[in-house]
């Protein structure tokens, strides 16, 4: 008779001992601190990937506020106006060159408005002052002769200071000049051995920004030297 093969019956399984007591507030510690470990990691993720997008936008005008910023007058072309004369002037402004009066002298040089205008008047830009907005700016520029014994005459009696790279426009120096219909502020200088006058005219709501302007197209003149003091 055989013997029949016992086997010892599998122990039931048991589900994982679920801690109590003590053990369980220091296992339930170190889950929460691995939940906030992961909830940081996320966060710096998140943060890291935002940060690149910002930066790109930005290093690349992607349509920020502002945009690029506005070029400085020294990328701005330079201009020439005859004479031996060039000038630079920002985006809108509009140049208007000789004949700009019916002056037989002094020599008309130059004009430039904030604003589209015409030349045109007996002894000054007359047009272009009576159409000046009251945020506009206007530059007139002409020449006096230096030569001796010119059919003009020289000009005597008049102060002609070295031409300045900080040029100021005081207020005692306003007032209504050379047939101007506005006032305007008188700026005379010596460059290159030639005698200029340079009458500005502001609006009266001009912006220090078009202030500004005016003074750097100013500043931005520069003169060949030599005796072609003829019309332009």
């Amino acid at each position: 008779m055989s013997q029949l093969a016992t086997r010892s019956p599998r122990p039931p399984q048991r589900s994982p001992a679920r801690a109590t007591g003590p053990d369980q507030g220091v296992i339930e510690e170190a889950r929460r601190r691995q939940r906030r470990r992961r909830r940081l990691g996320c966060a710096l993720i998140a943060g890291t990937v935002t940060g690149a997008v910002v930066w790109a936008l930005l290093a690349g005008g992607g349509g920020g506020r502002h945009g690029s910023p506005r070029p400085s007058s020294g990328s701005t072309p330079s201009h020439s106006v005859g004479s031996g004369i060039t000038v630079r002037y920002p985006r809108g402004w509009h140049l208007i060159a000789p004949p700009i009066t019916s002056l037989a002298y002094p020599y008309d040089r130059l004009l430039l408005t904030s604003y589209p205008a015409t030349g045109g008047g007996a002894c000054g830009p007359t047009r272009a002052e009576n159409a000046l907005p009251a945020d506009g700016a206007l530059i007139y520029l002409f020449e006096y002769t230096t030569t001796p014994g010119s059919v003009f005459g020289e000009s005597k009696g008049m102060s002609f200071p070295p031409q300045s790279a900080a040029i100021k426009l005081h207020r005692s120096d306003l007032g209504n000049y050379e047939c101007s219909t506005v006032p305007n502020y008188l700026i005379r200088f010596s460059t290159a051995g030639r005698l200029f006058q340079a009458q500005v005219a502001l609006g009266p709501h001009a912006t220090p920004a078009r202030r500004a302007e005016a003074l750097q197209i100013l500043t931005s003149l520069r003169v060949r030297p030599g005796t072609d003091t003829t019309p332009g």
